[in-house]
């Protein structure tokens, strides 16, 4: 089954990616918000998207968001070495093209590309 989803886009100066895991979601509630071509699960011999996903608070109770972000700094430290966590806002934003990032945004949210 699956915890975790994410999707990815290369473009001429940025690379954008996003991930999900699925901690401690309510899964039924997930479900109704998504819209899955049935016939593409069937294809993959899935019966539902319920059937095919976890939460990884299932597998060990004592998982949260808080201690799953704390273990992948831990890790990507450890694979990587030391790490500076970087939060966006106007400074680290001021040598990014803002026109050409707003256009890739505007259009990764329109509903074609979405759907």
């Amino acid at each position: 089954k699956k915890v975790s989803g994410s999707a990815f886009k290369y473009a001429k100066n940025y690379s954008l990616h996003h991930g999900t895991l699925l901690v401690d979601v309510n899964i039924g509630k997930m479900v109704s918000y998504l819209n899955v071509n049935k016939e593409k699960l069937l294809s993959k011999g899935i019966s539902s998207v319920r059937s095919r996903v976890l939460n990884m608070h299932e597998l060990d109770p004592n998982v949260t968001v808080e201690s799953l972000s704390v273990a992948l700094m831990k890790m990507f430290e450890k694979k990587h070495g030391s790490y500076t966590k970087i939060d966006l806002c106007e400074t680290t934003m001021k040598d990014w093209d803002m026109k050409e990032f707003n256009t890739m945004f505007d259009q990764m949210k329109d509903w074609n590309w979405i759907f």
